[in-house]
């Protein structure tokens, strides 16, 4: 369960990574996402929560790295 409120929201980058390797039948796409902000947190632990914009569901979720 996340909160309602976030702390920070934004539009990530999305960049699928192209390979020459074969692809195969039902194979999954690579992506590549980048996202930067500066923010004046305080110390803590926090984490980043990547969903489509409208969708409940998380399609990943990690911690802030500094």
């Amino acid at each position: 369960n996340y909160p309602d409120a976030p702390l920070h929201t934004g539009e990530i980058q999305v960049m699928e990574i192209d390979e020459d390797a074969p692809i195969a039948f039902a194979a999954k796409k690579a992506y590549f996402l980048a996202y930067e902000a500066a923010l004046d947190l305080p110390a803590g632990l926090y984490y980043y929560v990547v969903r489509v914009d409208g969708e409940a569901e998380a399609l990943w979720v990690g911690k802030v790295e500094q």
